[in-house]
């Protein structure tokens, strides 16, 4: 099924019944035509069509005292379902905060929770995009914010000098559709909650030889929970000063290393 989102429609509402049988009339044909529906399909099947097809959480493991503004401006336009909830840890440690956001939402019932953090900017389509492709856990595309800002997806290696688990950066799959990879960056990251039980009891998230996002991506591949990157959809990073760190500062400092010069 497809949405036309440019395209409206506007339904002023039962004008040719309420003209024909008038207020009275109306609410009884359909109170019969409800009580006929419930008669057929029973009272929890009927409920069941005005429920919220989506119930899913928003988690924010804060790490800074303020936000930037720029996040601010990104979260405030992003298209969200009518139903979702807003879960935060702030200040905390990264691993800590994103483990109990999770438990949360295993506890209100989330069928998925988006992890966004607060330096990136997110495109309005972001969740949805996510959404559509129906993943267990599937990210966008970031990108360090600091030199060489390198796009934030990678493929595992192992360390010859002692075995540890290490990663290797893969920017040649910038901007080329929907991958599957063995680890991504949590800029921007979908999961379907019903992964959380297959990955077995907290912590999900922990810092080891690799950063707690690269670890949920490791236990994933323990566990045959396959990890995906839309490489097209772009989550740029802020730092410090403010900066997006895209694809386009990674292009351009990569051109000035080719050519000698200092960024």
């Amino acid at each position: 099924m497809m949405i036309a989102r440019d395209v409206f429609v506007w339904h002023s509402g039962s004008k040719t019944f309420l003209d024909v049988v008038g207020p009275e009339g109306y609410n009884q044909q359909w109170q019969a035509a409800d009580l006929a529906l419930e008669r057929k399909w029973g009272k929890a099947e009927v409920a069941q069509l005005h429920a919220a097809p989506l119930n899913f959480a928003i988690g924010i493991p804060l790490r800074s005292w303020h936000t930037h503004w720029k996040f601010s401006r990104s979260f405030a336009f992003l298209n969200k379902p009518w139903k979702w909830n807003l879960l935060d840890a702030p200040r905390g440690m990264v691993d800590q905060s994103r483990n109990a956001i999770a438990q949360k939402a295993k506890e209100i019932g989330a069928s998925h929770i988006l992890f966004l953090d607060d330096d990136h900017t997110f495109p309005p389509d972001l969740f949805f995009k996510l959404y559509s492709h129906n993943k267990d856990v599937v990210g966008a595309l970031g990108f360090r914010r600091v030199e060489p800002f390198s796009p934030c997806v990678f493929t595992w290696l192992t360390s010859p000098e002692n075995g540890n688990l290490m990663v290797r950066e893969r920017p040649e799959w910038i901007k080329t559709g929907l991958r599957r990879v063995d680890a991504i960056g949590f800029g921007a990251v979908l999961i379907r909650m019903s992964v959380f039980d297959r990955l077995g009891p907290a912590p999900w998230f922990k810092f080891s030889e690799v950063g707690e996002d690269l670890h949920f991506c490791d236990l994933c591949a323990q566990k045959g929970v396959e990890v995906w990157c839309d490489t097209d959809l772009i989550v740029p990073h802020i730092n410090d000063e403010g900066m997006e760190a895209s694809e386009q500062t990674f292009y351009e400092h990569h051109q000035w290393k080719t050519q000698g010069k200092t960024a």
